[in-house]
């Protein structure tokens, strides 16, 4: 089976992801699919796996196109049977034909919603002037970095493929509405790269 690189495991703060979250008969969740990778003769490891009790994850809303919600993880990744619908990125066991899969999940605590929603269009803004921090962390720690978001554009951005996602603590912190969750974190650490608030917002003013 095919190593995570987990560049954040000797990195303090460095415990936020994001993911589509998904349904099980009792809780909200965090899951892959094991499908057919679990017959590839060098299968890789959902990344998943590698998320830890108490740490923070953000929920992705796709019809929203936006950043929604954020929860923690509690307990441990499993492996269970769960129900999917056909090329969803996550389990609902009332979707319309969903078969059953085996998959590894996390249980998340009740979703909070955020005080403001960042949207692909704000986080395309501000990852735009992120660029620069984002590939000196990529340097310093190898790739990949498992990062969620396509870039490349200023105005517009895309979820990449995938259910689940490590959120770089830099990220994090250069979003108001997420950074206030950082600060109930008490294992977090704010990192060495922060956008001055008066630049991001003149350069979104000047980008839009």
């Amino acid at each position: 089976m095919t190593c995570i690189h987990e560049w954040w495991k000797s990195m303090a703060g460095e415990r936020f992801w994001l993911g589509v979250p998904g349904h099980d008969e009792r809780c909200e969740v965090l899951a892959t699919s094991r499908g057919p990778w679990r017959e590839d003769p060098n299968p890789i490891e959902p990344l998943v796996t590698r998320v830890n009790d108490g740490d923070a994850v953000f929920l992705f809303d796709e019809a929203r196109e936006a950043i929604v919600a954020w929860s923690i993880a509690r307990g441990r990744v499993r492996k269970r049977n769960l129900f999917w619908q056909e090329g969803a990125r996550s389990p609902h066991p009332d979707s319309a034909e969903p078969t059953l899969q085996s998959s590894w999940s996390i249980a998340l605590s009740r979703s909070t919603p955020l005080a403001a929603p960042v949207t692909l269009a704000e986080i395309a803004r501000v990852q735009w002037d992120l660029f620069p921090a984002l590939r000196a962390l990529e340097d310093d720690v190898g790739e990949p970095l498992y990062y969620p978001f396509s870039m490349g554009n200023r105005h517009a951005s895309s979820l990449l493929p995938g259910g689940v996602f490590k959120l770089p603590a830099l990220f994090v912190e250069n979003f108001d509405s997420l950074a206030e969750v950082s600060r109930r974190m008490s294992w977090a650490a704010v990192p060495p790269f922060v956008l001055e608030r008066t630049e991001a917002c003149s350069h979104a003013g000047a980008l839009a």
